[in-house]
């Protein structure tokens, strides 16, 4: 008869061996992952309002007191730079 032994524990869960929680790898690799996810986010949102920005007619810049030079500098940032 073939027994089946318990898979070895290759990441400890956070907590376990009197750890505090909030210090194991499976934390700092998820709030590593979430805080890219975050970047992603706001890159995406200032890319997206830059274009709408930069499709704006003369007349809707003129409506929220904008003129195409007011918004040049900003339609010309690259995504990464607030």
């Amino acid at each position: 008869m073939h027994t089946i032994s318990k898979p070895p524990v290759l990441l400890e869960i956070p907590g376990r061996l009197g750890r505090k929680p909030g210090h194991g790898f499976r934390e700092l690799a998820f709030r590593f992952l979430m805080t890219c996810l975050e970047t992603l986010a706001v890159w995406q949102e200032r890319a997206a309002a830059r274009y709408r920005l930069a499709e704006m007619d003369d007349r809707l810049l003129n409506d929220i007191a904008l003129s195409r030079a007011d918004i040049e500098p900003e339609v010309r940032k690259p995504f990464w730079r607030a």
